[in-house]
């Protein structure tokens, strides 16, 4: 969702290869469908994804239905579930850049599920708790955790809809990239995936 580019797609692909080629563990991903909302962008993943996309989505809010609009076969269809969800968020309304960032309406932007950060965020959290993926895992600019309670009210929202969340706040030079634009990500998991699996919520913390 809101990845502009699938770029998760490419990860899971290499990261499945590696696990095939490495191990010899018949490991693979299917990419389930892309949710975007800028038209430049939805021509973009038509063209780059044709023959891996089953399904585009023009709207995350669109996706909180059980139907909605499919951009690759035109017809409304069923909202599809997935095991791994993916997904960033508008982070214009929190971002340092922004001027206006430290007015109590941007600083409330999640809990009052407003403007473009606070819709979106809100929309994907409708999914998963309807759909139920077993691992989220969000991305947003590093001043979510800065713009009022916004980072907190997230937490807050994904632990309503059943999932125990660990939070990040990580630099692209942990890993080799050679710019310092640290993001925050978030790592959702199904609090009913543990409990079948006999895992607590405390050794998966610790875990990660």
């Amino acid at each position: 969702m809101c990845s502009g580019s699938e770029c998760p797609v490419l990860v899971a692909s290499l990261l499945a290869h590696n696990v095939r080629t490495k191990f010899g563990v018949n490991f693979a991903f299917v990419h389930k469908f892309g949710c975007e909302r800028a038209p430049e962008k939805q021509s973009f993943l038509r063209e780059i994804f044709s023959d891996s996309c089953p399904m585009l989505f023009k709207d995350v809010l669109d996706m909180t239905h059980c139907h909605a609009h499919d951009l690759v076969s035109g017809h409304d269809v069923q909202v599809p579930p997935c095991d791994i969800l993916v997904a960033g968020f508008p982070c214009t309304d929190v971002s340092n850049l922004n001027k206006n960032r430290s007015t109590e309406a941007h600083r409330g932007v999640i809990e009052n599920k407003a403007k473009s950060t606070g819709t979106c965020f809100h929309g994907i959290t409708c999914y998963m708790e309807r759909h139920r993926p077993r691992l989220v895992i969000l991305e947003n600019v590093m001043g979510l955790a800065f713009a009022g309670n916004n980072l907190a009210q997230c937490i807050s929202r994904l632990e309503e809809v059943g999932y125990t969340v660990k939070v990040w706040g990580l630099s692209p030079l942990l890993f080799a990239i050679p710019q310092e634009r640290r993001r925050v990500w978030m790592v959702a998991i199904n609090k009913e995936l543990l409990l079948t699996m006999g895992a607590s919520v405390e050794t998966v913390h610790e875990s990660l």
